[in-house]
C-alpha cells in the first residue's frame, strides 16, 4: 500500500509536469523527497549500474556452471545428379548417384570444467553487485538528506526575502515621513540623510537575498531532477521554538 501511494503521488506530479511544464509546482517536503527518489539523475545512473552488476552475476554463473548446446543445420539441392556409367560385355547402363536434396545437421554439447578461476570470477561479480546495492541505498539516504537541507534552505531564503521586503517598505515609509518633517522644519537634515542611507542600503541587501532565494530553488530542482526553467514554490513553513536557558 505504501508503494502504491508513493507511485500514485509521483505519477500525478509527473503528469502535471509533463502536461503543463510552465505552471508553478507547489511542493511540500514529502513530495519533494518522493520526486527526488524517482527522478534524480545520479540515483538513476547508480541504479542502472546495480542492474548491470546483477546481470554480470548471472552471466558468471552461466559461464561457470551451465552447459551449452549449439546446433547447426545445412541444406543442399543438386541442380543435376551425378551419374555412374557401367560398360561390360554383358551389360551397359547408367545409374544416378547421390540425391537431389541433402539435409545435414550437427549438435555440439559443451560442459565447462569447474575451476578455481571460474569460482573467483563469480565471487568477484557477487561482491561487486553487493557493493553496488549498498551504493544505491547510501545514495538514497544521502539524497533524502540533501533534499531536506535544500528544501529548508528554500524556506529560509523565502523568509529572508519577506523580511527584506518588509524592512525596505518600513525604510521607505520612514524616509517619506522624515522628508515631510524636514520640509516642515521639524526634523534636522542629519535625520533625513540617515533615513536616505538606510533606505539605499536595504535595496542591494534585498537583491542579494532574492538571488540567494533563486539559487536555493535551483539547487532543489537539481536534486528533484526538474528543469531549471520550471517554476516551483514550497508550501511548508519554518517552525520556530523558544529555547530557554537553564
Amino acid at each position: 500500500m505504501v508503494f502504491k501511494k508513493i507511485f500514485l503521488i509521483v505519477l500525478i506530479i509527473s503528469s502535471a509536469i509533463m502536461a503543463q511544464p510552465q505552471n508553478e509546482i507547489k511542493l511540500n517536503l514529502e513530495e519533494s523527497i518522493i520526486i527526488a527518489l524517482e527522478n534524480n539523475s545520479d540515483l538513476k545512473q547508480i541504479k542502472l549500474d546495480y542492474d548491470k552488476a546483477k546481470e554480470q552475476v548471472w552471466e558468471s554463473y552461466g559461464t561457470s556452471l551451465f552447459s551449452s548446446i549449439d546446433g547447426n543445420i545445412s541444406y543442399q539441392r543438386a541442380i543435376k545428379q551425378g551419374v555412374i556409367i557401367i560398360e561390360t560385355p554383358f551389360f551397359s547402363g547408367s545409374f544416378p548417384q547421390g540425391t537431389k536434396n541433402t539435409l545435414t545437421g550437427s549438435i555440439t554439447f559443451e560442459q565447462p570444467l569447474f575451476t578455481g578461476a571460474m569460482f573467483l570470477a563469480t565471487r568477484i561479480a557477487e561482491t561487486y553487485a553487493d557493493l553496488s546495492k549498498e551504493n544505491v541505498e547510501y545514495t538514497k539516504s544521502d539524497l533524502v538528506t540533501k533534499v531536506k537541507e535544500s528544501y529548508y534552505n528554500v524556506l529560509l531564503a523565502q523568509e529572508l526575502v519577506k523580511l527584506g521586503k518588509l524592512n525596505l517598505e518600513l525604510a521607505e515609509k520612514n524616509l517619506k515621513d522624515t522628508e515631510s518633517m524636514y520640509n516642515a522644519g521639524l526634523s534636522p537634515e542629519y535625520d533625513l540623510l540617515k533615513a536616505k542611507v538606510n533606505y539605499q542600503n536595504l535595496i542591494p541587501a534585498l537583491t542579494e537575498v532574492e538571488n540567494q532565494f533563486k539559487l536555493s530553488k535551483n539547487n532543489l530542482k537539481i536534486f528533484l531532477g526538474l528543469d531549471l526553467s520550471q517554476s516551483i514554490s514550497v508550501v511548508d513553513s519554518l517552525q520556530y521554538s523558544e529555547i530557554s536557558g537553564i
